[in-house]
């Protein structure tokens, strides 16, 4: 996996750059207009768990898409599809305690999801550089 994310992928052929960006930029108007017309769209990757998913997130901002409708689609949205809502996708009295804290704020600059610094889950407190080093990954 490290190798993966270190070599950058494929290399774009010659003289495609123009085409490839266009591309990519038509990708970001179908998921923008998929969400102005009320598609349901729910954040996740089949790529690194725990990584990826936060560049999807800063996509769909790049999109066109609010910084707090994006943060829905990632909590709400996602525990509703799964029929979780009950216990998920809300910070509320009686719910499961599994949510991050970041320095930032991420209704303004959703790259602030990447700056973690305390994750709980199921209730348990961890420190993010300590998971980090546990897995190898060097910050």
């Amino acid at each position: 996996m490290r190798r993966q994310y270190l070599s950058g992928g494929l290399p774009v052929p010659e003289g495609m750059d123009a085409k490839y960006r266009a591309s990519f930029r038509r990708m970001l108007d179908l998921v923008a207009e998929l969400h102005r017309s009320g598609v349901t769209i729910v954040a996740g990757t089949d790529a690194l768990p725990g990584f990826s998913l936060h560049r999807e997130l800063e996509l769909y901002v790049q999109a066109g898409i609010p910084n707090a409708d994006v943060l829905r689609i990632a909590t709400l949205t996602a525990a509703q599809i799964l029929k979780r809502d009950h216990d998920l996708g809300t910070i509320e009295a009686g719910k499961l305690a599994d949510f991050i804290i970041v320095d930032g704020d991420p209704t303004r600059n959703m790259s602030d999801i990447r700056r973690i610094v305390t994750v709980v889950k199921d209730g348990l407190v961890f420190d993010p550089n300590a998971l980090y080093a546990e897995v190898g990954v060097r910050q």
